[in-house]
């Protein structure tokens, strides 16, 4: 469970785990929803990166960016691009490709989402 706490600036917080990560809506921060910008362009890294590993793929650097466009009225729409400096094969681009389709925040994502409260305290 990820925890955060009111700031003393107004509509500021930050994440309670030790670290120095401030969130807010006026750009002093990170916003709410570069959060899960940054969730979603974190877990395809990574999974890129540990799959090519795993599958003898040598990688010398990778770079993910997310955006997300909220344009379109009642739909919400990730788009992202995957950097890769070393040369590829086809074959290999295919499965890289792949990999950033299946990694597990965009499944989660991608699948149907409910909200369940478990407390409200005051």
């Amino acid at each position: 469970m990820v925890k955060f706490k009111s700031a003393d600036q107004k509509y500021q917080c930050y994440l309670d785990n030790g670290q120095n990560i401030i969130v807010d809506t006026k750009g002093s921060g990170i916003r709410p929803y570069e959060l899960l910008e940054a969730a979603l362009a974190s877990c395809m890294n990574i999974s890129l990166r540990k799959q090519a590993e795993k599958e003898g793929i040598e990688l010398e650097k990778v770079e993910t960016a997310v955006s997300l466009n909220r344009d379109i009225e009642g739909k919400t729409v990730f788009e992202y691009e995957c950097t890769i400096l070393d040369k590829l094969d086809k074959q290999t681009t295919e499965k890289i490709k792949s990999i950033l389709q299946n990694c597990l925040v965009r499944n989660i994502l991608s699948s149907q989402i409910e909200f369940k409260e478990t407390s409200l305290n005051s």
